[in-house]
């Protein structure tokens, strides 16, 4: 990833243990512009959780350090073995 931001929010999600994807739209000014009308926040990187839009670390960060981040991550991943 070229964006400091997004190098952020990896090192973030890795310390969970869980698999993440990552899609690229720096390439991309469509798909920039139509995520930021999807989810009405401007920037990158743009994380959703099980089809669910969260912000960034911004939003994750106080998420996690109140215990809510955790078990959103481990019911999304629950979903997906069912």
């Amino acid at each position: 990833p070229q964006c400091g931001f997004t190098v952020e929010t990896m090192e973030f999600f890795n310390k969970f243990g869980y698999p993440y994807e990552l899609i690229n739209a720096l390439p991309n000014p469509e798909k920039r512009e139509a995520l930021s009308k999807m989810t009405n926040w401007p920037t990158l990187p743009k994380v959703f959780i099980n089809g669910q839009f969260y912000g960034d670390t911004d939003v994750l960060g106080p998420m996690e350090e109140k215990g809510e981040l955790q078990p959103l991550l481990k019911a999304a991943f629950s979903d997906q073995a069912t």
